[in-house]
């Protein structure tokens, strides 16, 4: 069965414009599910842990949603951190019409954006299981697209 449906992995770490691409790209398709991680943790109900091993659990959920969602024929955009090359392969493997796209945000700016204070927390010991920080993050080997600035969201939109 040919599958006209996407699925667009977003994937960076927190601070890295996951939900705001998420926001513009969801605006330009027809018939779209977003699954954000944040939002998702909460519509589970269950109260994961932000250590790697929790964090792998739920990566996988997300990508089980969004191989179901696609096969249904949806759109699926997929924003969560989940830097995982084992997650990111079965994708690749599962998910037709699968397309990684890798915010690869510097240090300093996600430090700057750092709205949730994730990174300061951490930095001041009140906050373990930061990936980026103390969770080593898998990033994309080969994504098809690696956003670095607004010049690659636009090429990025553009050949959608």
């Amino acid at each position: 069965m040919k599958h006209k449906s996407r699925c667009f992995w977003l994937t960076g770490l927190s601070g890295s414009g996951k939900t705001t691409l998420s926001n513009t790209l969801k605006a330009k398709l027809d018939n779209v599910v977003v699954l954000d991680g944040d939002v998702i943790r909460e519509v589970l109900g269950m109260n994961f842990a932000h250590d790697r091993a929790s964090r792998l659990k739920l990566a996988y959920i997300y990508a089980r949603m969004a191989k179901m969602l696609v096969e249904h024929q949806v759109n699926v955009i997929c924003s969560t951190i989940s830097l995982f090359h084992e997650v990111q392969d079965w994708n690749r493997q599962n998910i037709p019409n699968y397309i990684e796209v890798f915010l690869d945000t510097d240090r300093m700016e996600l430090e700057r954006r750092d709205s949730k204070q994730i990174y300061s927390q951490a930095r001041s010991g009140i906050l373990t299981n930061v990936v980026g920080v103390d969770i080593e993050p898998e990033f994309p080997r080969n994504p098809e697209f690696r956003i670095k600035n607004e010049e690659d969201i636009q090429h990025f939109l553009r050949a959608l």
